[in-house]
């Protein structure tokens, strides 16, 4: 027995540290979320579909005197496939672009404005020069409206503003960041905050994955509604391919606000719950 504790005490003043040191702790794995201008491989074809729902919509006009009450629901739904066919040339094709807005106003529906799809099935063809992308239509001459639809889309790229939405440096778990809204939103004229936290990993339809989340209260301008102010506040999880730093799949929920005149004189107040999904697949 006293053998036995002889060698257990030991063992224990071995492995116990030596007076006044500290014990190393292990240092934390870190991740590469994004690197700067990064494209997934050539030939690889990356397909999203995107989703958007207001529902609940509540909108107050008023006019002088005269307030109006009506109820808005809106969705859309966008997919995208992107074919990367060299370092610098990438042919993106618009498939599917489809939108319901509908407003019942003192018990009548409004007549809806349906949105426009200058791009819809049209292949434009993406070329990078001198460090700068610049797109135009596969086949056929843009028109001007075409033409602001294509520069959009190469301004996007341009910007890189889902690469600087991570950082390029590397991240552990745990980490929590601040970012620009544009970088997450795609609108650089937002004002507010976004912060982005990495939350784990795991497995995404068999795919190794970071798992963040991105809370935000941004507000901006309104492209439909110019002298507007809208107001989204949420959080979205995010699933990012490790392997190819491609977003997979991002799942959004918040409230919108918006207020401000729709026209002389014409006042407005619109508040609803909004939802927003995008799933991808990378095809190599």
């Amino acid at each position: 027995m006293k053998l036995a504790l002889s060698s257990i005490i030991t063992i224990a003043a071995f492995l116990s540290p030596t007076q006044g040191q500290e014990i190393a702790k292990p240092k934390a794995k870190t991740y590469i979320l994004a690197k700067k201008g990064h494209l997934p491989p050539i030939g690889s074809k990356y397909s999203v579909n995107n989703s958007m729902a207001l529902k609940n919509g509540v909108m107050k006009m008023k006019m002088g005197e005269q307030g109006f009450d009506a109820t808005v629901e809106t969705t859309q739904k966008e997919s995208e496939n992107y074919q990367f066919l060299a370092k610098d040339r990438i042919r993106i094709t618009q498939t599917e672009s489809e939108s319901t807005n509908k407003v019942v106003m003192m018990g009548n529906e409004q007549p809806a404005q349906k949105a426009p799809t200058p791009l819809l099935n049209q292949p434009v063809v993406l070329t990078k020069k001198e460090n700068k992308w610049t797109g135009q239509l596969e086949d056929g001459n843009a028109t001007e409206e075409q033409k602001k639809a294509i520069e959009k889309i190469a301004q996007k790229i341009n910007d890189d503003n889902n690469n600087k939405l991570y950082g390029y440096e590397p991240r552990k778990i745990g980490d929590k960041w601040k970012t620009a809204p544009g970088n997450f939103l795609g609108q650089d004229d937002l004002k507010g905050e976004v912060t982005v936290n990495f939350l784990r990993t795991e497995k995404f339809n068999g795919i190794e994955c970071a798992v963040l989340s991105c809370e935000f209260d941004v507000s901006g301008s309104n492209d439909d509604f110019k002298g507007a102010t809208m107001t989204l506040t949420g959080k979205a999880t995010i699933h990012r391919s490790l392997q190819d730093l491609v977003d997979l799949n991002i799942d959004f929920k918040g409230c919108m606000e918006m207020k401000g005149d729709m026209a002389e004189g014409l006042k407005m107040e619109m508040k609803g719950d909004m939802n927003m999904k995008s799933k991808a697949t990378l095809t190599k």
